[in-house]
């Protein structure tokens, strides 16, 4: 026994009984299905997967002796092999559509399985979860950030789009990323003109920058008022605004709200004398109510979005009325029967509107800030001394 045991490395280790024929690996025994495997004395049944404790530790010493070994790999290769899947990972998270991520992510790990696999035959033990777990990673911290900025650089661009089209139109866009068909939806809105009073005198005596600020600050003013009572500014059309409510926003009662807003803007009226230092400066506004197209019109180069329609052609000519009778509001008959009761309108004209074909009444709110100097109207107190036109309409 010592001269066998000379040179040699014994293990010692316990067995049961025919304990290698079923409790070790097809490695040693042949793998026959069991239907068809032969019995030995244990009756053995088909190899499992398991394997003795002392095999396997003869099988590591066997290993080192005969340089069947993995070694460490040099000092940095995981970390290069790390920043190398790091950057694909991230290139892939910035540049890639989101949808094709999942995929990505796969590929990535399979390949860096695949490199430890390689490793292994070429004797290099190279961490497996190390290549798959830096590409991932790096990926959605890629894609996430990419998400973050398309979020806030959408929200830049409604907000500065906004000061140029409707800030739904511009989410609607962002949303279907494409732009909306020409043409567009029929739609029940107000239409308003708020022009500004004697900005043709105005103009002569100041310089043209003095001229451009103070229509700005006019319409800076105007324009918060409008937005407030949920209007949008559809264009300006030199010293004018066209408005409209209930597009493309939906307003729950646009004639209300038009109404409430052009009473503000009147109201505004010494504020902006004072702020543009005209005090010869007055407002008109007109509103008209009824259906209008609204949607782009142009081509495809070049595009913008307006309503279109007899309600809109209607409200400048209410805007002519309101100027020959002198009253800062005039408002058509579509808009007065959308008001509530306790709004004190008065009719002030009545009649056939020119380039129109039928008859339509236009009213104005009885208060004293509504009647310009010279008007042939009374207001609410002179009314009351000698009898009122104040309308009444059926709700």
């Amino acid at each position: 026994m010592k001269n066998f045991l000379a040179g040699r490395i014994v293990l010692l280790g316990g067995l049961l009984p025919f304990e290698d024929e079923h409790l070790y690996s097809d490695r040693f025994l042949p793998g026959i299905p069991v239907e068809v495997s032969e019995t030995g004395p244990s009756g053995r049944p088909r190899a499992q997967p398991q394997t003795a404790g002392v095999f396997i530790l003869a099988d590591l010493i066997g290993a080192a002796l005969s340089d069947r070994i993995a070694v460490a790999p040099r000092n940095g290769a995981l970390v290069a092999i790390s920043v190398l899947f790091a950057v694909a990972g991230a290139v892939a998270g910035l540049f890639l559509p989101l949808l094709v991520l999942p995929v990505v992510a796969v590929l990535g790990g399979v390949a860096g399985l695949v490199l430890s696999l390689a490793g292994l035959e070429a004797a290099v033990l190279l961490a497996p979860g190390v290549a798959p777990v830096s590409c991932i990673s790096a990926m959605v911290v890629a894609a996430v950030g990419k998400v973050s900025i398309l979020q806030r650089r959408q929200r830049s661009l409604v907000r500065l789009f906004g000061h140029y089209l409707a800030p739904d139109v511009i989410r609607q866009m962002a949303t279907s990323e494409q732009l909306p068909r020409l043409g567009g939806d029929t739609r029940h809105v107000v239409v308003a003109f708020i022009d500004i009073v004697g900005f043709t005198k105005m103009s002569e005596q100041l310089a043209d920058q003095d001229v451009v600020r103070v229509v700005n600050d006019c319409f800076d003013a105007i324009g918060q008022t409008i937005t407030k009572h949920h209007g949008y500014i559809d264009k300006y059309i030199g010293d004018a605004i066209m408005a409209v409510w209930n597009a493309p926003n939906t307003v729950e009662n646009p004639e209300k709200s038009s109404v409430d807003a052009a009473h503000e803007i009147i109201n505004l009226l010494d504020h902006i004398r004072d702020i543009t230092g005209q005090q010869g400066l007055d407002l008109r506004i007109a509103l008209n109510a009824g259906p209008v197209l609204v949607g782009d019109i142009g081509g495809e180069h070049r595009r913008s979005f307006t309503v279109m329609g007899t309600t809109v052609n209607t409200a400048s000519r209410v805007e002519s009325v309101a100027k020959d009778k002198k009253v800062r509001l005039a408002i058509s008959d579509s808009v007065a029967t959308g008001l509530p009761n306790d709004y004190p309108v008065k009719e002030i004209w009545k009649g056939q509107l020119r380039g129109l074909s039928t008859e339509i009444s236009v009213f104005t709110l009885d208060s004293d800030e509504m009647y310009m100097e010279g008007s042939e109207f009374r207001s609410v107190e002179q009314s009351r001394q000698g009898g009122s036109n104040l309308v009444k309409f059926p709700r």
